[in-house]
């Protein structure tokens, strides 16, 4: 079962998950032939500001380390939904809260 693990809320527009099976990058992508995978993702509801401009609300998926700095884009964004775990979802994981006892980690200040 695939399974997505809650790690952090970053803020009111970007949580970070623990992701098991780890996500591939896009299939033309030269880390993917190199078989590296990410078993941290963020993902991340795009600014209202471009919803206009994109013509649709879209959530990103983006790799990320365990601490929550991003990377580039993931294969499983998805256009016309504002809901932050639905590419998760779609991609087939179920979504877990932390274990007990999970202690969060403290994001560095950028």
């Amino acid at each position: 079962m695939k399974k997505a693990i809650l790690i952090k809320v970053i803020n009111d527009r970007q949580n970070l998950y623990h992701v098991d099976p780890p996500i591939a990058p896009y299939e033309c992508d030269d880390l993917n032939a190199l078989n590296v995978r990410y078993e941290f993702v963020i993902s991340s509801i795009c600014l209202e500001f471009l919803v206009p401009i994109q013509g649709c609300p879209e959530v990103y998926l983006f790799p990320a380390t365990k601490n929550g700095v991003m990377y580039t884009e993931l294969p499983g964004s998805l256009k016309g939904t504002r809901d932050i775990e639905e590419p998760l979802r779609r991609l087939g994981y179920t979504i877990t809260k932390p274990p007990k006892g999970f202690k969060e980690k403290k994001l560095p200040r950028s």
